[in-house]
Order: structure tokens, then sequence, then C-alpha cells
């Protein structure tokens, strides 16, 4: 994500995706910075974008026997760290390589041992994803998570509502995602009780907002210390 000697790997998917038009981006992440940071792209050829020296540099570490870990230092919310694991494969790393770095290798870079891992004993912490879209097939596949399991908990990865048997319980109501400025025209909202996208002159919007629940709850997992 963040490299230095040319252009950061960051920008690359700028350019190459339409990141504001990513479903998911647009569910649970606000409007404007989303947009902000997206909509106009800086076009150069790959061959300015200094991420893929950067990666072949990590692979041949990794064949030479150093434990590699992604980060994605945080630069774009959710989609930033899939971001990361592509560009490991852009540098020469297998899919089942670079979900080992994802996995095992982030795990036992902090010291942990039963998490990364299926064993007798681990923490059964899984991601799953549907049957066609598995991450060992095409390592794009690693942004359609379907389920998440977290401390026992099922989550839903398209509205992070807790899934039970069949039923899916949402998420409580928060604050507006986006508020409303005046002399606007285009404003997203999503409801939670049809998990749908509409779009709504800023006046209705305004009127209803406070009937929209559409920040997420902090999960289970994210207040352990």
């Amino acid at each position: 994500m963040v490299n230095y000697g040319g252009i950061q790997g960051e920008r690359y998917w700028y350019q190459h995706t339409d990141v504001w038009d990513n479903e998911r981006l647009n569910r649970f992440v606000p409007l404007s910075p989303l947009e902000g940071a997206s909509l106009r792209r800086v076009m150069a050829a790959d061959e300015d974008y200094h991420h893929f020296r950067t990666a072949e540099s990590v692979a041949a570490l990794g064949r030479a026997g150093v434990d590699i870990t992604a980060g994605a230092h945080g630069q774009r919310d959710g989609i930033g760290y899939h971001w990361e694991l592509w560009m490991f494969q852009q540098g020469g790393l297998t899919n089942l390589e670079v979900l080992r770095v994802a996995t095992v290798n982030a795990a036992r870079s902090l010291g942990i041992t039963d998490v990364g891992v299926l064993d007798v004993g681990a923490q059964a912490d899984v991601i799953i994803f549907p049957a066609d879209k598995s991450p060992l097939d095409d390592l794009f596949n690693t942004q359609y998570v379907k389920y998440v399991i977290v401390d026992g908990h099922i989550y839903d990865a398209e509205t992070m509502g807790t899934v039970l048997g069949t039923e899916t319980t949402p998420l409580p109501p928060g604050p507006p995602l986006n508020t409303p400025v005046v002399g606007t025209t285009r404003m997203h909202i999503f409801g939670a009780e049809n998990n749908k996208f509409e779009y709504r002159s800023t006046a209705d919007a305004h009127q209803q907002q406070q009937h929209v629940p559409v920040r997420r709850a902090t999960l289970p997992h994210e207040r352990r210390m």
C-alpha cells in the first residue's frame, strides 16, 4: 500500500478499479471521503508504480525463508487489505502463499499460535467464501467474503448482521452515515431493513435520516484487548 521510490501501490487500485462504486464500501463508508479519494484518478503507466518492485523483493525474501505478512496501513477502509494481498501476488507469490501471508504468518508475527490455522485446539475464527469464489482459484475473490465466524458468532459480511440458523439479526441503529449538506444533489442512504441502496434528494434524506441505521456496531472481537 505504502512504499517509496515511485507511485505508491494504493494509487494503482484507484486508477484500475472503480473504488467509488464498490457496493460494500458505499454501505459502510461515508460517501464524501470515499468519492473525494477516488473519483479523480492519477493515471500512470504500470512501470511508474513502484509497488511491483517492492512486491518482487518481498516475494524473494519469503522464498528465502523470511516470514512476511500483510499490514495495509489503514489506507482504505475494508478493501485496502485486499489490495495489499493482490499486490503480493503481483510480486510473484502464488495464491496459496498470499493466503498464508494473510493468516498464519500474520498471527505468528504477533506471537499467536492458535489463530490463522485450522487445527485441533485452535480458535474457530474462520472466513467463509461462496463455493464459486475461492481465493485459491482467483485471488481477487478475497473481496467476496460471505461469512465471518469470530468468538462463536457468525456475521454476514454483506450487512455485518449476526446470523443464527437461517435468521439474521441486523445491526442496531446508528448515526447517519452521510449527513445531508445544503446545496448537494446526491446522497447515498442504506436501509438495514431491506439491505438496499436508495438515491433521494437531500430534503427527503434530511426528513428520514433519523430512521436510517447505517453505521455498524463494534464487533465483539474488536472490543478485546
